[in-house]
């Protein structure tokens, strides 16, 4: 996370996305998100994670507030 002190971990399977539909769809949701006029990938890959387990704590209270998630 930005602030580098609320960690989140995701692990599982990446993909990359090469589905122009599914390339356009993030590209409308990314310049949306960002109020750009659009956005495309270009030549840079474009990953998707299917998450199998995440991990999150907080810097401040670890390892009390250290949890993991399994899917």
């Amino acid at each position: 996370l930005e602030s580098g002190d609320d960690v989140v971990i995701l692990e599982g399977a990446v993909e990359v996305i090469s589905d122009p539909e599914r390339l356009a769809h993030v590209g409308r949701v990314y310049a949306t998100k960002y109020n750009m006029d659009e956005w495309e990938v270009g030549d840079n890959p474009l990953y998707a994670v299917r998450p199998q387990q995440a991990f999150g704590w907080l810097e401040r209270d670890f390892p009390g507030s250290a949890t993991r998630w399994q899917f």
